[in-house]
């Protein structure tokens, strides 16, 4: 997912997706969608929602303002990882959200 030379991390641009396939109903089109948070602990408070399949209250925080949230597709461009909790630190890099930052699971990235 990264290159690497040597023991230095380059950063990579990487296109999002959501292998976890939570689709959010709009009333004319099913998306899939991951999301951007500003913070550590609004990442973690996504991930749980998440954990628990609970759609409505994923729906909820994904229109709360929280976190930003990002359609499949959008590129990004992955500024440090931590395998050890699944996530990256990315900057958005197309879309309306472009030039954010924040974390996002690793298992979002193609």
């Amino acid at each position: 997912m990264i290159n690497k030379t040597g023991n230095n991390f380059l950063p990579k641009r990487q296109k999002t997706s959501s292998p976890t396939a939570i689709l959010l109903e709009d009333e004319r089109e099913t998306k899939s969608l991951s999301y951007v948070a500003p913070s550590e602990q609004a990442y973690e408070a996504g991930m749980k929602i998440m954990a628990r399949f609970d759609v409505d209250a994923l729906k909820r925080f994904m229109s709360s303002g929280e976190v930003i949230p990002i359609q499949e597709g959008t590129t990004v461009l992955v500024l440090e990882t931590n395998f050890l909790n699944g996530r990256a630190m990315v900057k958005v890099t197309s879309g309306t959200s472009s030039g954010e930052k924040g974390y996002m699971p690793l298992d979002h990235l193609k």
